[in-house]
C-alpha cells in the first residue's frame, strides 16, 4: 500500500504485474472487455472480477480491462466479460 493509503494499481506493484497486464489488454486488442472501447494499457483500468472486498484475488486470472466509465458502472459486481468477448466482438464486427 503506498504511503497515503491507497493501494497501488495492480500493473505497477512489479514488472511482472506490468508485463502480464499489458499482455491481458493485448489479448483483448486493446479494448474495453464490456464496451469495446479501443483504449491503450495505461487509460484502460484494472477490473478485479471478483473484487478484494469479497476475497477476490489481485492476481492476472482475477483482472479484466474496462474503461473507466464500465468500470464504474460495474462498481462491486461480480461481472466476468471476458468469456464471452470473442463471441461478441466477432457478432460486432458482422
Amino acid at each position: 500500500m503506498a504511503s497515503n493509503g491507497i493501494s497501488k494499481p495492480f500493473y505497477m506493484k512489479n514488472l511482472r504485474n506490468r508485463e502480464q497486464w499489458i499482455a491481458l489488454v493485448a489479448l483483448y486488442r486493446h479494448r474495453c472487455v464490456s464496451c469495446f472501447k479501443r483504449l491503450g494499457w495505461r487509460k484502460l483500468t484494472v477490473d478485479h472480477v471478483v473484487p478484494e472486498h469479497l476475497g477476490g484475488a489481485d492476481a492476472i486470472d482475477n483482472i479484466q480491462p474496462l474503461c473507466n466509465p464500465c468500470n464504474a458502472g460495474k462498481f462491486r459486481k461480480t461481472t466476468d466479460y471476458r468469456g464471452d468477448f470473442e463471441k461478441r466482438w466477432s457478432m460486432l464486427r458482422k
